[in-house]
């Protein structure tokens, strides 16, 4: 399943239902939970061998969230990526 996670308030939220070979993009607001340094990048990063975490780099940059300021667990990708994801996984949650 791809979890679609755009706000903030919804990002650790989604977590609890995500399930080992999921995949979960940050969109919009939720990007912003997502600096290295916080108790959710740490969530993050012990889910990261069974969970594929995205980051959408627009969001990112509207933002001024640099990739280096991310756990190394997020993958940064662009709409082309987005677009593959939508189609590698036949359902698709959506966190407002």
């Amino acid at each position: 399943m791809l979890y679609l996670v755009f706000s903030k308030n919804h990002a650790g939220q989604a977590l609890e239902f995500v399930t080992d070979g999921d995949a979960v993009l940050y969109m919009d607001s939720s990007t912003l939970s997502l600096l290295n340094q916080s108790d959710f990048s740490e969530r993050l990063r012990k889910m990261a061998d069974n969970v594929s975490f995205y980051a959408l780099s627009s969001d990112l940059q509207l933002r001024g969230i640099a990739e280096t300021e991310l756990s190394e667990c997020i993958s940064v990708i662009d709409y082309s990526r987005f677009v593959e994801l939508t189609l590698e996984h036949s359902v698709i949650k959506t966190w407002n």
